[in-house]
């Protein structure tokens, strides 16, 4: 009885041994896949120079394989449009995160350009993360002015 289960468990040993030597992983292959991924970069359309309030027209956004897309990079156009620069942006460069003020100091006129641009870009690059971000930052705006905890 015991030699019987040991000739099953050597069977089943054997077994998996070939299924396993038959089946080839190449890890490579995956490696390729997530390369040839696709994923959004932006750039500046012309020089901004550092301190300029950055505008819808000045940034645009491309996709290219995700492995060529710095960490620091920029992935929505959405996220420097109304901001100003910190550094000089050229014309063609990838904008990084360190570029940006993400909290620049407005004058009023700025703020209302900033406002406009941002509705142009908003219209010109719509994502749903964005009407998401719109939709939670107003109920939280409208909590914390009725007191009410989160």
């Amino acid at each position: 009885m015991a030699s019987n289960k040991i000739a099953r468990a050597s069977s089943l040993v054997s077994t998996a041994c070939f299924v396993l030597s038959c089946v080839q992983i190449n890890p490579s292959a995956a490696q390729t896949d997530v390369a040839q991924e696709k994923g959004p970069l932006v750039y500046a359309t012309k020089n901004v120079m550092a301190g300029s309030l950055i505008y819808a027209s000045d940034v645009a956004k491309i996709e290219v394989n995700q492995a060529k897309i710095p960490g620091k990079a920029i992935c929505s156009p959405l996220e420097a449009v109304g901001c100003k620069a910190k550094n000089n942006l050229r014309k063609e460069a990838v904008i990084f995160a360190h570029d940006i003020d993400f909290h620049p100091q407005l004058t009023d006129k700025q703020k209302i350009i900033a406002k406009e641009q941002l509705e142009i870009a908003r219209k010109k690059w719509t994502a749903h993360s964005d009407v998401y971000w719109d939709k939670w930052s107003h109920s939280s705006k409208v909590n914390k002015a009725k007191n009410v905890d989160q």
